[in-house]
């Protein structure tokens, strides 16, 4: 029986500028990669068999909402990924980045899927930063997730710093395939 692997992602599939996503969904060989995402772009770069559409909003994450429609698509949003995660049936849930770990915490207990959630920077550093809250949100995603990835040992040093059990932190270091960067022969100038 082939496993999957649910990738959740708060923001759109896929950016250009996170290339490094789509090499680790791509990459697989043990599991089968499903992805979840409220939208999706360059699709034509980085295609995947299957991609759900689960909304957070009715409207775009930087449109203004009314705390009805807030609470609205939150419910709509829970709903729809429960009902994914029950067909789908994942035996792991990825989240990228701290916040998509934190919006996916309800479906996954739900379904009792084990969720893992990788940070990148923005979301360990500069987002607790800009908004406090988010201390508060990530202690709830360290007590229920399962696991945490990090680049390396300055991301897993400020991971505990916030609270997460250092036991739950596994470094993961993001590869680059150098087949894709052709290799230019570079001289330094006198000056």
């Amino acid at each position: 029986m082939v496993k999957k692997v649910v990738h959740f992602k708060f923001n759109p599939y896929l950016p250009i500028t996170e290339t490094w996503i789509y090499y680790q969904i791509k990459n697989l060989e043990r599991y089968k990669p499903v992805v979840y995402a409220p939208y999706t772009e360059n699709l034509d770069l980085y295609r995947v068999d299957k991609i759900r559409t689960v909304r957070y909003r009715h409207s775009r994450q930087n449109e203004k909402t009314t705390f009805i429609e807030r609470i609205a698509g939150a419910l709509y949003f829970n709903a729809s990924s429960v009902f994914f995660l029950l067909e789908d049936r994942p035996d792991l849930i990825h989240a990228h980045f701290g916040p998509s770990g934190y919006q996916f915490l309800y479906p996954a207990g739900i379904t009792k899927t084990p969720l893992i959630t990788s940070f990148y920077g923005f979301d360990v550093g500069q987002l607790v930063k800009q908004s406090p809250d988010w201390m508060d949100k990530y202690k709830k995603l360290f007590f229920h997730g399962k696991l945490f990835l990090t680049e390396g040992s300055h991301m897993k040093k400020t991971l505990v710093e916030l609270g997460c059990p250092e036991d739950k932190i596994v470094l993961q270091h993001l590869g680059i395939d150098l087949d894709q960067i052709r290799f230019l022969s570079r001289t330094l100038k006198e000056d």
